[in-house]
Formats: structure tokens, C-alpha cells, sequence
């Protein structure tokens, strides 16, 4: 039917079962209902003719109106402070998201200040600060902030922030950092996936200015003046063959020439124009490189109109190139003992020292790429920086585990410290954005080596000491295990099947189904009830995140070993927002983009409540063992404790 033209196709719109010995066909081009009669002959042949028709009337049922979810009368009963005993004050570089230095050699960037809020702050290069501006808050509530942060003259900066009157455009501020005023660059807008580079005297180039939406990107290049107006471009999706065409523009800076210089992530190559647009010449990366670059995504200034190229996943992932496009040095930036980091941003200072950021803290390099200066606080395992993750154990102690670091901090239910499990170097080389964490029945802790989905586990003994490095191999794609309470057994969700497995790692459970008999298509998340039994969300097959498909996402209840109990369907609302999940034998909770909602085992809604946010949002529920007590995790270092009906 799906090669048949719409005018021309045949829909059945009633089978045999529905009225024996009949079936009912829509004729579309003729907007037929027309009836058959089925029969089976003597012979066993099947006999069908038409017995009448009548005209085709269109009719439209409208959609049932979901049911209305009581609100619940739940308020926030404390909070649970996660502290290291080596916790101090928050240092004055912290949650660093762009950094850049002005001709004086002081260094600009943006933190995070409380919630959604954003600060510009300048500080000489021992760490002192000189400046501290807060941006408003109206740009960034619920929305992207601020970025693109660039150096446009002695003293001024300028940035990109959401425009309050289009919600789907951000507009160019001008921060002066003497007076501490905030202007808006009058006519300039452009989109949230843009990048920015400043010349000295206000001028600017956007990489990607003209988008019409925040999701759209525009892969041309824009040139403006200091008042906003716009000079000239280059249109993006060229000629891949020829030199001087923009294809996929990545990212783009301004050297110290007065070039502007862009590189291409599918070409992998260097391109420089003038200031008026006219290409100047090419770098094929692979040629001056010597080897083929992985995804050469970063660009900065170099000293004496180079450029630094940052290449994501590279080895090494730093790069110095010389204007004539040479290379000058490579380097993995690493700690003095060895550990790596993640890197965000690269930048030169004026006397040409390499610095780098990992978005807690500012490192300046040495030529070998060893740290020599820290700006902020440098990784340390001991000491409980932002927290990625958390669960509980069957006692109700919490296990934090540090994304930074691959630390995992123990603490009491109350919340005081008691251990941590630190990894050995080289066990977590780049930041664990939001890592999986299990906690077996004797007390071994698993922190998944991945992010959304992991494959092996650093595991420590229940006393914190460092074992090893664990995997199943049980998925190719990614394992997500959940260890079962008073057993050995683990339960692992693999892409499309979820397993129960042995103490020594054999698969004793295969599930593929969910409770109502449906395949279980892409299971995401779980959670595992004191009994052993666990939870199960899983969306439709080619569902995506953030759609809302015919197929509704659902929650699949197993017994603990693993035999089917009941399937329920969440309601639209959260369909969306399915990772944060907790279950405990008698409810399941979850966490949507601004409520809580509560269902009993039988998959009937209880209730919904709002909770009360102060510097984050509530990321990850968890079911205090054996009480009617939620604690709700809200991304930084605080559990919100919520009595439960």
C-alpha cells in the first residue's frame, strides 16, 4: 500500500473478524465504502464478491481527554548536604564555561552563578580576581545563557545571550568591565549554536548567524561591525572540492594577524580569509599533520598568527600550528602525576603560554603539556567536587560518585561522610558526565566508565578499596547493570534485551518482552526494589528523545526473576523524560521536567507534585529502603527529603 498513490490506494476498514464472512474496503479515489463477501467453496478456493457500496463519509473521533492527576499535598521535609571533610569555601574560578584573555594578559570567562544565572568574571593569572559581573538572570531562566564569549577591545567584551523577546533567537551583549554595564548590540541576533571571534577595535565575525531556530544550524560565516551591522558573508554547504568554499564550518577565531581562520570538520582542513572575506589559503589538516585528525572541532589563537587546533578524541588532542600552517607543537594535556583531564577550551595567553580548562578549573601547560599553574581547584579524588551521581544502598547509605574524578564518596543515611573509593590513575580519563552507579548486596560499589550507557565498571570492595576494572560483555552496545538486594545476581539492560545475571557473570534470565507482550523495544532506565524486583522503562522502537509517538513510553514491572508482572504507560506529559526512575515494591516515581509523579504497582497514577528548586533541578529520584521517603537529587551536592503517602 505504500507504493500505491493516495488518490488510488485501497484501506481496509473492516476485517472478517469484526462481521463474519464480510470485509469492507475504503476505495479512495472514488470515495467508496465498498462490502465483500468471503467465502470458502467446495473446492477450498476462496470465492469473493461484492455485495454493495456506499458513499465514504469522512469522520474524525477526537482524542480522549487524559484524565485529570490530583495534586499531592507533598512538602520538602530537609535537605541532605553531601560534604567532604576537606570541604572549604568555593574558590573564585569555578563552573567555567568560556574563557578568553584580553591584550594585558588577564583571563575573562563565564561561571555559572546560582541556578540558571550566569557571571562574567576577570582575573589576573595568579587567580585574583578583578572583576565580577552578574549577567542577568531573565536570558538564561530555562533556557541556554550565555556563551561566545570573545575579547572586542581593551576592557570589553562581548557575548552572546538569550534575547527575552524571541525565544528562539539570542541576541550580542557588550560588557564594559570598568563600569560594569551590560548593552545589547543593537540589531545584531543570531542563533544558539553560533560561535563568535572579536577583533580589537569591537568588529566581529558568527559563525553561524542567520539561523532561524536554536536547533538549525548554519554552517556560513558573518562579519559585522562594532555596532552590530553586518558586513558581509560567506554562505556555508560549498563546493567540498573547492579551497576557498565554506562546507562544514566548525568553529572560527581571529589571530593575531588579523586573519580569520575556520576549520572544517568533514574536510579537515584550515581555511584564511582577510577581514574583508577573500580567501586567503588552505591547510589540508591531515598533510601538515602527518596523520589522519579524528574530529578537529576547536579553534583559538596562536601567538604570531597561528592558530591552536583542539582535536576531539585526537592523539593527542592539541595542536600548535604556525600561520603557514606548519605545525609548531602537539600535547595531551596531564597533571604532573600523569592523570588526564577533560578538555572544554583552549586558549594563548599574549606571552604565549598554553592554557586549557575543564570546566571547573584553568591549568596553564608547559611546552611537554604537564600542568605547571592551576587557577581553581586541580581533581581531587578525596575531596567531594560536583557530584554526577548518586543511589542508595539497603541500609540507606548514599553513594555519590564525583564525574571529575571517578571518585565515590560513602555516607551515612543522615548524610555524614564515612569513606571514599578513589580509582588509580588513568582509571577515569576524561570527565563521567553522568555515569552509572550501583551498589551490590555486600557492599562492592560499580561506577560505569561511560556516560548514559556503559560497558565495563571500575569496581571497589565494600571497604572502598579499589579492585578493578569489571565488564559482562553480555551487550555490544552498552550495559547498564542494577545489583539485585540479597543475592549476588545482577540485572543488566543491554540496548534491546534486559538480563539477570549470576554471581559469576552468567545470563540465568533473558528478558525481551514486557509484561503486556510486546517486544521490549530500547529499554532506558530501572530501578530495583528492596524484593529484588525491578522497574523498567522502555520507549517505542525508533522512538527518539523528546518525541511523543502513537506507541506511549512505558513501565514494565518484573518479579525477581525476572517473570513478567504488569506493563502501565506513562501519561504524555512526561513521555519526554524517562531517565529518572525509582521503585520500591509498592510505587514507582517519576520525575518529569518540572513534577513528581507517584504511581501504585497496579500502574495507577496517584498524584503529581511541584517541588521546591534553589540552585539546580531535581535530577534523580531515590526510595529510602523500607520508609515512605523520596530523596530527590538535584545535580550539585544536595538530596531534597520528601515524605511519601
Amino acid at each position: 500500500q505504500s507504493a500505491v498513490p493516495a488518490k488510488d490506494r485501497v484501506e481496509t476498514i473492516r476485517d472478517p473478524y469484526n462481521q463474519p464472512g464480510r470485509v469492507e474496503l475504503r476505495f479512495v479515489k472514488d470515495a467508496q465504502r465498498v462490502t465483500f463477501s468471503v467465502a470458502r467453496g467446495a473446492s477450498g478456493a476462496w470465492a469473493v464478491s461484492e455485495v454493495g457500496r456506499r458513499p465514504f463519509v469522512e469522520t474524525t473521533t477526537p482524542p480522549p481527554k487524559p484524565p485529570e492527576i490530583p495534586i499531592l499535598s507533598i512538602r520538602l521535609a530537609g535537605r541532605i548536604v553531601l560534604k567532604s571533610p576537606s570541604a572549604g569555601p568555593e574558590p573564585v574560578i569555578r563552573d567555567v564555561t568560556d574563557f578568553v584573555f584580553d591584550a594585558q594578559g588577564q583571563i575573562a570567562f563565564l561561571r555559572r552563578a546560582e541556578g540558571t544565572s550566569q557571571a562574567l568574571v576577570v582575573v589576573d593569572q595568579q587567580g585574583n580576581r578583578i572583576h565580577s559581573i552578574l549577567l542577568d538572570p531573565a536570558h538564561a531562566e530555562g533556557r541556554v545563557g550565555w556563551s561566545g564569549l570573545t575579547c572586542v577591545g581593551a576592557g570589553r567584551f562581548l557575548l552572546i545571550g538569550d534575547d527575552p523577546k524571541h525565544p528562539n533567537q539570542m541576541e550580542g551583549a557588550l560588557v564594559d568591565v570598568a563600569t560594569g554595564k551590560v548593552a545589547p548590540v543593537a540589531g545584531f541576533t543570531t542563533a544558539a549554536l553560533s560561535k563568535i571571534a572579536g577583533f580589537p577595535d569591537g568588529g566581529f565575525v558568527v559563525k553561524g548567524g542567520l539561523a532561524y531556530s536554536r536547533y538549525t544550524s548554519d554552517e556560513s560565516l558573518h562579519a559585522f561591525d562594532g555596532r552590530g551591522k553586518r558586513l558581509w558573508s560567506l554562505p556555508g554547504n560549498g563546493d567540498p572540492k573547492d579551497p576557498a568554499a565554506l562546507f562544514s564550518l566548525e568553529a572560527v577565531t581571529v589571530t593575531t594577524e588579523g586573519k580569520i581562520a575556520v576549520v572544517d570538520v568533514i574536510r579537515k582542513t584550515l581555511q584564511f580569509f582577510d577581514r574583508s572575506g577573500k580567501h586567503h589559503h588552505t591547510v589540508d589538516l591531515k598533510k601538515a599533520w602527518g596523520r589522519e585528525p579524528s574530529y578537529p572541532s576547536d579553534l583559538s589563537a596562536d601567538r604570531d598568527g597561528g592558530v591552536v587546533v583542539g582535536d576531539f578524541q585526537g592523539d593527542p588532542p592539541i595542536v600548535r600550528m604556525n600561520a603557514d600552517g606548519t605545525v609548531r607543537a602537539q600535547m595531551r594535556p596531564r597533571l604532573k602525576d600523569g592523570r588526564t583531564f577533560r578538555l572544554s577550551d583552549t586558549q594563548v595567553a599574549p606571552d604565549g603560554a598554553l592554557w586549557v580548562c575543564d570546566g571547573h578549573a584553568l591549568f596553564r601547560l608547559l611546552e611537554s603539556g604537564v600542568v605547571d599553574r592551576v587557577l581553581g581547584e586541580a581533581p581531587e579524588p578525596r575531596k567531594l567536587d560536583q557530584v554526577a551521581t548518586v543511589t542508595l544502598d539497603g541500609k540507606g547509605q548514599i553513594y555519590a560518585a564525583v564525574g571529575r574524578t571517578g571518585a565515590v564518596h560513602v555516607f551515612g543515611p543522615d548524610g555524614r561522610w564515612l569513606r571514599v573509593c578513589v580509582p588509580a590513575t588513568g582509571d577515569v580519563p576524561e570527565e563521567l558526565p553522568m555515569p552509572h552507579l550501583t551498589v551490590a548486596n555486600a557492599g562492592d560499589v560499580y561506577l560505569g566508565l561511560g556516560s548514559m550507557g556503559s560497558s565495563s565498571y571500575l569496581h571497589f570492595s565494600p571497604e572502598g578499596k579499589r579492585i578493578g576494572i569489571a565488564s559482562l560483555g553480555l551487550d555490544d552496545i552498552h550495559e547498564d547493570w542494577y545489583c539485585q538486594p540479597g543475592t549476588d545476581h545482577r540485572w543488566v539492560l543491554g540496548y534491546e534485551k534486559v538480563y539477570l545475571v549470576d554471581g559469576a557473570g552468567k545470563a540465568i534470565r533473558t528478558v525481551a518482552r514486557r509484561a503486556d507482550r510486546l517486544w521490549l523495544e530500547r529499554p532506558e532506565t530501572a530501578s530495583v526494589a528492596p524484593d529484588g524486583s525491578i522497574a523498567v522503562v522502555s520507549r517505542a522502537k525508533g522512538a527518539i528523545l523528546g518525541a511523543r509517538g502513537e506507541d506511549p513510553i512505558a513501565v514494565s514491572l518484573y518479579s525477581p526473576q525476572g517473570e513478567p508482572i504488569r506493563t502501565f504507560t506513562l501519561p504524555s506529559s512526561i513521555a519526554w523524560s524517562v531517565a529518572r526512575l525509582a521503585y520500591d515494591g509498592q510505587r514507582v516515581v517519576v520525575v518529569g521536567e518540572k513534577e513528581v509523579f507517584l504511581f501504585d504497582v497496579s500502574g495507577k497514577v496517584v498524584g503529581r507534585f511541584n517541588p521546591p528548586q534553589k540552585d539546580g533541578d531535581w535530577l534523580i529520584p531515590l526510595l529510602v529502603p523500607g520508609k515512605p521517603e523520596l530523596l530527590l537529587f538535584d545535580g550539585r551536592n544536595t538530596l531534597g527529603r520528601f515524605g511519601l503517602p
